[in-house]
């Protein structure tokens, strides 16, 4: 797990660099803010993400914390019923 250290806390990437980061679209970056798995902030009417909140967005997502089990023909393929 990533601590957050003097350097990193506080720090803020615009949300064209997070959407990249993350491999995210802008509705679903929208989404996870007003989840609260991402902490973002306005200035001067643009968006910025901290940093701390997006290493923890990846530590959680690398750990299968937003997984979902197949659904459909995936899971009739893989021999599970729905």
């Amino acid at each position: 797990m990533t601590s957050t250290t003097p350097a990193t806390q506080g720090k803020l990437i615009s949300a064209r660099k997070a959407r990249a980061r993350l491999d995210l679209c802008p509705t679903t970056l929208w989404k996870l803010e007003k989840s609260g798995l991402l902490k973002g902030v306005m200035i001067y009417s643009k968006k910025y993400y901290t940093i701390e909140s997006v290493e923890r967005f990846e530590e959680r997502a690398m750990t299968g914390e937003f997984a979902r089990s197949p659904r459909g023909a995936a899971a009739t393929a893989a021999g599970r019923k729905q």
